[in-house]
């Protein structure tokens, strides 16, 4: 499996998902094997994380930990774009807590079970967004 690390920023997760892909079906099913054995591990082993990053991940619980990691999995098994948005106090939804992690699915199905072709490839992606108060 790789080792590199990557920057825990917008283009980072792109240049991540980039290089795994760009590897072939091994890389990517060694990445997922990774992340499902993990997530909590694989994480900071793959992304730059200051230690309060560190410390707001050892915070989630192992649950969301886990429906994370079978989203990430699955965008990259089906080349599904993942997006990671921060977003400062200015910017914001008016939250309750200090950092929010949110993570929002948009997957079209296929069209049929047999075919490969999306309606709109454009269409899906996995979004997180981050927000800090």
């Amino acid at each position: 499996m790789n080792k590199k690390q990557f920057e825990f920023t917008p283009s980072g997760v792109t240049t991540w998902k980039s290089d795994v892909r760009a590897g072939g079906q091994v890389s990517i099913d060694q990445e997922c094997a990774a992340i499902a054995d993990d997530f909590a591990s694989w994480f900071p082993s793959r992304f730059i994380l200051n230690d309060e990053q560190i410390q707001f991940l050892e915070q989630i619980d192992a649950l969301v930990l886990q429906s994370y990691g079978c989203a990430i999995q699955y965008a990259l098994q089906n080349d599904v774009d993942i997006v990671l948005e921060k977003e400062t106090e200015s910017t914001s939804r008016n939250v309750k807590n200090s950092k929010v992690v949110i993570m929002e699915e948009k997957i079209e199905r296929w069209r049929e079970s047999n075919t490969v072709a999306r309606e709109t490839p454009e269409a899906d992606r996995l979004t997180f967004k981050i927000f800090y108060t």
